[in-house]
């Protein structure tokens, strides 16, 4: 299972020492499903860039730039690369930078071979478990963009966790939004800024129509909008997600009745 699992991730090793790097760069090699080899930071740094490994061993005291430095250069660039550090007992202090910065795992220098794949197995793990929930996203993604209604969510917070390409097409062709980040976007303020002159019946109630149907969950209404000069009635249908962490999620459809 441990052979498996290193086989499917690339690795960069990272390390000055002449005299270890071949050593170890030979048991490497043999286990992981790609490698290369740096000779300190700045090289290193270099390496990730054209390289793009899944996982990062690398030295601490290394010339040119140092295995920290490298790896908050790198941390920047994808807070989520897994790196495993290195260190001698006299390097102690340089672990608490390591911990703000999200380092992975640490080996003791001189570092024991059975460590050093247990510490790699573990990240290989968490790389590939991440890769699947990545692809699995992606299918749901994909998945909601084949339906011809716009499907949208929120979270409890109000903030847009995504759209499909149905939303898209419908909401953000005509307006000032090219590309939507929905990390960044209030579901309230989009529609409000963006979108209130193609809503005809803007509010139910007395209430806006966004803030009623997060008050009225699993509730459907009908609702117009214009676009173009053309008439649409939707009917709209909001249902809400509870989690067992007590958070809840907003899941709106709009179908097109015309």
């Amino acid at each position: 299972m441990t052979k498996e699992v290193l086989k499917q991730v690339k690795v960069l090793y990272v390390e000055d020492d002449n005299e270890i790097r071949p050593i170890v760069e030979r048991g490497l090699r043999r286990r992981v499903k790609e490698l290369a080899v740096a000779v300190d930071g700045l090289d290193g740094l270099e390496k990730y860039k054209t390289f793009a490994p899944d996982i990062i061993l690398t030295d601490i005291k290394m010339p040119n730039m140092d295995g920290l430095e490298m790896s908050e250069k790198i941390k920047s660039i994808n807070k989520d690369i897994q790196i495993i550090i290195m260190s001698a007992h006299s390097e102690s202090e340089f672990l608490f930078r390591s911990i703000d910065m999200g380092i992975d795992g640490y080996l003791l220098k001189p570092v024991d071979k059975d460590k050093m794949f247990e510490k790699l197995v573990h990240a290989a793990k968490n790389v590939l478990y991440e890769k699947k929930e990545l692809e699995h996203q992606q299918l749901i993604q994909e998945l909601i963009d084949l339906q011809p209604s716009i499907i949208f969510s929120a979270d409890d917070e109000n903030s847009l966790m995504f759209v499909n390409k149905t939303f898209i097409n419908f909401f953000c062709c005509d307006s000032k939004i090219e590309n939507i980040d929905t990390k960044e976007l209030n579901l309230s303020e989009f529609f409000d800024k963006f979108c209130d002159n193609m809503i005809l019946q803007n509010t139910i109630d007395g209430v806006n129509w966004v803030q009623y149907l997060l008050e009225h969950p699993n509730t459907t209404v009908n609702l117009d909008f214009v676009k173009n000069g053309k008439k649409f009635r939707f009917v709209v249908h909001e249902s809400v997600v509870e989690y067992s962490s007590g958070k809840k999620h907003m899941i709106m459809t709009l179908t097109n009745l015309e």
